[in-house]
């Protein structure tokens, strides 16, 4: 059991800011919120890059 924390918490120091923010939901036991927050930032990438780039055809279809 051990391993397990201390290999989340060296995966968490090591991601920076997503990290931090992974690090603040284990902390709390809110774990739960994590694939929510997942889901979040990558709806938000899809946004950004289908605004001007050459795969915004592809991304327009998923919508």
């Amino acid at each position: 059991m051990k391993t397990v924390k201390r290999f989340f918490r060296n995966l968490f120091a090591r991601v920076g800011l997503a990290g931090g923010l992974l690090s603040f939901f284990w902390r709390r036991k809110i774990w739960w919120m994590i694939p929510l927050v997942g889901a979040i930032l990558i709806l938000g990438v899809l946004v950004i890059f289908g605004q001007s780039s050459a795969i915004s055809a592809f991304i327009y279809t998923l919508f």
